[in-house]
């Protein structure tokens, strides 16, 4: 559950974070219009003339919010979760450093597991590649590494859990820096389950509601989806519990409503 103090702070941010964006917006079309020049080019790629000669500026303006819009909004997760678990839980931090010392032998035999799940997908049970590589930390040539984690977790009972939060379609890439992490946190940490969790977290599911309709191949092939990844409202219930996911949801939509009487004027958006 989240509590009221809680939700304010949440549609405190939420505003923020959409007012950010279309302020950026507006500027962006400000300066363009002064200069009275289609874009010529784009440091990010986004440079289409085709597109832009055929289609009315409203419609492009529109595409640039959104793209714009939908390249920030991760970072909304990662600060509503955190404000939902330091209510649930005795610590939250976004960014979270760990650094230590474990083996050669832990971090060769990560870096071992990782190859093998590129070159072949994952054919192991995340768990057990956990214990495989705590086990390597009894031996070998100290090393010290540090792991960045998303959002780390500290719960009442004394446990921790560590989140990669990233899209919910992870290309190839992803899905291999990930797990080269999360094996990484527990070489670090020296710990297995239920002591230490690590993560890789969706904060939606963009195939349904029900985690069995996930669908995603490169996940698919090469994350242990039951062990190691948590699919939209399990990942909200473990920093909230059972109604997290459904009461922020009720916020978003709330914030979003109060954004959407004034959208059309705030953006200017003549034909």
């Amino acid at each position: 559950m989240i509590g009221q103090e809680t939700k304010q702070k949440i549609r405190s941010y939420l505003s923020g974070f959409l007012r950010k964006v279309i302020d950026k917006h507006l500027d962006i079309n400000s300066r363009a219009s002064l200069l009275d020049v289609p874009l010529s080019k784009s440091v990010q790629g986004a440079f289409k003339p085709f597109h832009d000669s055929l289609l009315p500026e409203t419609v492009i303006r529109i595409s640039r919010l959104e793209r714009s819009f939908s390249t920030s909004l991760g970072t909304t997760f990662e600060e509503c979760a955190r404000l939902i678990a330091l209510e649930n839980h005795v610590h939250a931090k976004r960014q979270f450093q760990l650094e230590g010392e474990t083996t050669q032998e832990a971090v060769n035999r990560i870096d071992q597991i990782v190859s093998e799940i590129e070159l072949n997908g994952l054919s192991s049970n995340f768990l057990s590649l956990v214990d495989d590589v705590v086990e390597c930390t009894r031996k070998g040539t100290s090393i010290t590494i540090k792991v960045i984690s998303d959002l780390y977790v500290q719960r009442k009972d004394g446990s921790e859990v560590y989140l990669e939060l990233k899209s919910p379609k992870p290309n190839k890439g992803q899905c291999l820096e990930a797990t080269r992490r999360q094996l990484r946190i527990h070489a670090l940490t020296r710990s297995t389950n239920p002591d230490v969790r690590a993560y890789f977290a969706f904060p939606y599911n963009p195939y349904g509601i029900d985690r069995s309709t996930y669908a995603h191949s490169f996940a698919l092939n090469c994350l242990d989806l039951e062990q190691g990844v948590l699919i939209g409202e399990e990942f909200w219930k473990l920093v909230g519990g059972p109604d997290a996911y459904l009461e922020l949801l009720d916020i978003y939509q709330n914030v979003g409503k109060e954004f959407k009487r004034n959208l059309q004027e705030m953006l200017k958006f003549e034909v």
